[in-house]
């Protein structure tokens, strides 16, 4: 791929800038322009869409430590919904989530 490796490795994200303190006392920081240029570089060298939003995840996540973020997409069926980008949601996470969605689906199906 001619994108650059490093916007889907877990290192990515440590060289954003902070901006400013929020009202609440933590710090944000803003999205470096070559975060984004980078992530239309993906774009453009064709770049999987897995690919490009796992980088999107990882710039989210380097937000604010501890932050875990995750993109889910509904499937073709339109019924169930999938994590596409979830590079740092444990396994047992992301099934415990996939199975609340699908316990919500069947509530509300039942319901009506």
């Amino acid at each position: 791929m001619d994108y650059n490796s490093r916007m889907a490795s877990a290192e990515h994200g440590s060289h954003l800038p902070v901006r400013s303190t929020d009202p609440d006392g933590t710090l944000t920081k803003d999205l470096a322009s070559e975060d984004i240029l980078e992530i239309l570089r993906m774009i453009l060298a064709g770049a999987s869409l897995k690919e490009v939003l796992t980088s999107v995840v990882r710039v989210v996540e380097s937000h604010r430590e501890g932050m875990l973020c995750s993109v889910w997409l509904l499937d073709q069926d339109r019924v169930h919904m999938r994590a596409i980008a979830a590079p740092t949601l444990p396994n047992p996470t992301l099934q415990r989530l996939t199975d609340l969605l699908l316990a919500h689906r069947v509530d509300r199906v039942a319901q009506r």
